[in-house]
């Protein structure tokens, strides 16, 4: 192919196949074996420029070749757009699934090269460029154009109003690479500093200088004395209290661009180094250093920040954000609840009350969500850090007792839950907390699940509140098992003592049995005021029970392995 690419760019351009050794010798090449060096000319106004293009086309063919500029002519158009520091230029978007053919890269290829030329072209119409920087302004902020500028994505940004005052912080251990942190008052901000506890995290307040920043085209790189004049006449004062007081690292310069996004840099570097002031008689202020000529081309370090708001975070999980989130209450969180709330994870939910009380033992991590490192401990405590790391503004609450003494202390703390799932296996205890639920006049769903051994069968019953008293009588009298439970010696194993019983069952078999479950689930917990109540039964792997001679009921002989009967009450 790399043959058929090269005649077909020969007969308009002037070409000529690399060869190994060439390209080991250009460093921004490297991941490429087969490339075309292309020798071209595009028209300006001030006439006729040369251009070498490089084409680097994968072995594989899987991918789409890439354009890259010869450095010499790099240096040329590196401020247009679409042209990437690593001398690469942008012509297809890296995200989008591309699907052509083989045959075809001749002719891609050449429509490559005609579309960088095209964007080269822009260096005489710079205009042209100004909706591409403005659309794109992150990406060209990140870039650096020589050895001195630096620019960091370092900074956490959780703002969702422009008009209320910024505060910032600059964490005294980084958070997973974040150093700042900007923030507005508020109960996004609280759910937030309760994480920051949570995970130990401490940090120092800054001083925050906001600016007006109207540079939309490179280079971005900023004198220490430039970036002064861009501070507004009425911070000065504050600021040059703040760092001769503090020093560099206790201000941080922003401002956000026309897509909300923000921006910024601090004091980080001195050219030449402090050392050489040192035998002064004098020490100077950072004020002094700032506007000292020693420190003239001392530049700032920019910072992008990572916009960390739930909605950015939801809109680029779902492609929307849900305009009402759902409290939950979790009872159980054994190999299915633990489970489970892998799932339902992904649902709009902002409080969660997790309630269990065991800790992990070695013999359920393979089914449990969590592995070998959580042995010992809570299992609501690793539930709650799951959450908590998963969704920094979910508010997560827990408790070690059991749910039947809860109630009994408080007869109406399930009403306080949009939703409450039980995923226990006890029946006693459902029943119980169906009572309670009558009792309290709760207008709230309740979903209950439970699996039989071997994953014979997975259950969920999905009640309202007109349906509780009905949800009782099946399950007393429950006919929709799929085990024959007069034999339990084959269902029920122990490893020695009557304290190690254990019904077993694999967790592929439950991923199949909560997939079938989930979408209703969903439904229930996005509109928590629907009335409808159902009983789901997935059939498990009848070939097993069989082979196993473990005797079936008559609805479990009746119905298919892998199938999903759905009764309404």
């Amino acid at each position: 192919m790399l043959e058929e690419i090269y005649r077909k760019l020969c007969k308009t351009e002037n070409c000529i196949i690399l060869g190994s050794d060439k390209i080991r010798e250009i460093e921004y090449l490297k991941n490429y074996q087969n490339i075309i060096q292309v020798f071209t000319e595009i028209s300006l106004k001030s006439g006729l420029k040369d251009v070498v293009f490089y084409i680097g086309i994968p072995d594989a063919h899987v991918q789409l070749p890439k354009i890259f500029i010869k450095k010499e002519s790099y240096e040329s158009f590196k401020y247009l757009p679409h042209i990437n520091n690593d001398f690469s230029i942008c012509i297809f978007e890296d995200n989008i699934n591309y699907i052509f053919s083989k045959k075809a890269l001749p002719d891609i290829v050449e429509e490559m090269i005609s579309r960088a030329k095209g964007i080269l072209s822009v260096y005489d119409n710079p205009s042209e460029g100004i909706n591409e920087f403005h659309r794109e302004f992150k990406a060209y902020w990140g870039l650096s154009y020589e050895h001195q500028d630096i620019v960091n994505e370092i900074g956490l940004s959780i703002i969702t109003d422009k008009n209320i005052p910024i505060k910032g912080y600059r964490f005294n251990e980084t958070l997973n690479g974040f150093h700042y942190l900007i923030f507005q008052e508020g109960e996004l901000y609280k759910k937030f500093e309760l994480y920051l506890q949570f995970r130990k995290i401490s940090y120092t307040e800054i001083e925050i200088f906001q600016i007006e920043y109207s540079k939309i085209t490179p280079p971005f790189s900023l004198l220490f004395t430039d970036s002064i004049k861009l501070i507004d006449e009425r911070d000065i004062i504050r600021f040059r209290k703040t760092i001769n007081k503090s020093g560099f690292n206790s201000a941080l310069v922003i401002f956000n661009n026309i897509n909300g996004e923000y921006f910024g840099w601090i004091y980080s570097r001195l050219i030449p180094p402090y050392d050489i002031v040192k035998g002064r008689r004098a020490s100077l202020s950072s004020w002094q250093i700032i506007n000292d000529p020693l420190f003239k081309k001392s530049l700032v370090e920019r910072i992008s920040f990572s916009n960390f708001t739930p909605e950015r975070l939801e809109k680029r999980s779902n492609g929307y954000v849900h305009e009402v989130k759902k409290s939950i209450c979790l009872i159980g969180l054994g190999s299915v609840g633990s489970n489970l709330l892998n799932l339902i994870l992904k649902l709009p939910i902002s409080k969660f009350h997790l309630v269990d009380t065991d800790i992990l033992n070695v013999e359920n991590i393979y089914r449990s969500q969590q592995g070998f490192d959580k042995v010992g401990l809570a299992k609501v405590d690793i539930a709650k850090e799951s959450i908590i790391n998963k969704n920094p503004f979910c508010e997560v609450t827990t408790s070690k007792e059991s749910i039947a003494d809860i109630l009994r202390n408080d007869n109406r703390f399930l009403v306080n839950y949009d939703v409450s799932i039980v995923v226990i296996g006890n029946t006693l205890i459902e029943i119980n907390i169906l009572e309670n639920l009558i009792d309290s006049e709760s207008k709230n769903p309740i979903i209950l699940l439970w699996v039989e051994p071997f994953l014979a069968s997975g259950q969920m019953l999905i009640v309202s509140p007109l349906h509780f008293r009905k949800a009782k009588e099946i399950i007393y009298n429950f006919q929709y098992s799929v085990l024959n439970n007069n034999d339990k010696t084959k269902t029920y194993l122990k490893e020695g003592s009557c304290q190690s019983g254990y019904y077993p069952y694999s967790e592929a078999n439950l991923t199949m049995f909560l997939c079938a479950a989930f979408p209703y689930i969903k439904s229930i917990v996005k509109d928590s005021a629907k009335r409808e109540s159902i009983l789901l039964t997935w059939v498990g792997d009848k070939d097993l029970l069989q082979n196993m001679e473990i005797e079936l009921t008559e609805f479990g002989n009746s119905m298919n392995s892998f199938q999903t009967i759905i009764t309404p009450l």
